[in-house]
């Protein structure tokens, strides 16, 4: 698992994920819908991709988001029951 922190962290994920499914950059975009270029960008870590878009690229290459309080948030214990 991942944690991702910055546009350039999931840039990566995304990348190391569609070299592990031998998809190109071309190939990814043509089944996500975008073009080539927005891939790039995405992968460089671009700050101004739309959210919907990166939800599609990852749910074609069968990948997920979770979303949790990181753990020394107080609202971790309480989300997850473990005691202080």
């Amino acid at each position: 698992m991942a944690i991702i922190r910055t546009a350039s962290d999931l840039g990566l994920v995304i990348r190391q994920r569609r070299k592990q499914q031998n998809l190109t950059q071309g190939a990814l975009a043509k089944r996500v819908g975008v073009s080539r270029q927005w891939i790039v960008s995405i992968e460089q870590g671009g700050n101004r991709t739309e959210l919907g878009r990166i939800l599609r690229v990852l749910n074609t290459l069968g990948l997920v988001v979770q979303v949790e309080p990181q753990p020394e948030d107080p609202l971790f214990d309480m989300l997850f029951g473990r005691d202080s």
